[in-house]
């Protein structure tokens, strides 16, 4: 389900669900652009060593080949963002099933991987899961007890920015309250509301260049 479109970076952002299936998929591949995504629902391994569940976060830059041995034995549900051509280039021969650089000589993994807890909020803060080279993005993890702010480090930036909230619920002004799951953009310049925690929740945020 395409959930935005923003054509200054050709990124695409969607929500995308899996069925599960039986079989081990030999399905090397890589793609020109980012590609990256928070687990929602379900588990599955694109290597047979790392297994993603809920919460799981991963971002692969431009060329990284994944995907030399998929299985998804019970679904899954991806919030996933790419930049530039979503198109995915095969590899026949793959090197070997750990994500690494398709121009690399030494074949390391480059997929940069944190797992975050996508639950009730221990501690009330942000973690960067990953930043634009130079400063001019960013994406955050943020954690909300009922009752506090957005940080000012989600805040204060003008946009361009998405926000997926995924557990909790925010109030906005006017006593207007938003459940989890939900999803927002705000354009470049465009200044949302003051948004509170009503329930202790979680965001994921893209800020900056990386929106």
């Amino acid at each position: 389900m395409p959930l935005n479109v923003y054509p200054a970076r050709v990124a695409r952002t969607s929500v995308l669900r899996a069925a599960g299936r039986t079989t081990v998929e030999h399905k090397a591949q890589y793609h020109p652009g980012d590609e990256e995504f928070l687990c929602l629902d379900g588990r599955f391994t694109f290597d047979g060593l790392e297994w993603f569940v809920p919460g799981s976060y991963v971002h692969f830059p431009p060329r990284t080949v994944h995907g030399a041995s998929v299985q998804v034995p019970g679904g899954y549900l991806l919030y996933l963002r790419t930049t530039g051509t979503a198109v995915a280039h095969p590899v026949s021969v793959p090197r070997h099933t750990t994500p690494y650089a398709l121009d690399a000589p030494d074949a390391g993994s480059p997929a940069t991987v944190s797992r975050v807890t996508a639950g009730p909020a221990e501690a009330g803060g942000s973690e960067a899961l990953r930043r634009e080279p130079g400063g001019a993005g960013q994406v955050l993890w943020s954690t909300l007890r009922a009752g506090e702010s957005l940080p000012d480090a989600v805040a204060a930036h003008d946009g361009p920015r998405e926000m997926l909230l995924v557990s909790g619920a925010l109030r906005a002004s006017g006593g207007r309250v938003v459940q989890a799951p939900a999803y927002g953009f705000y354009a470049r310049g465009l200044r949302d509301e003051p948004l509170v925690a009503d329930a202790d929740s979680a965001i994921l945020t893209h800020s900056g260049a990386l929106a």
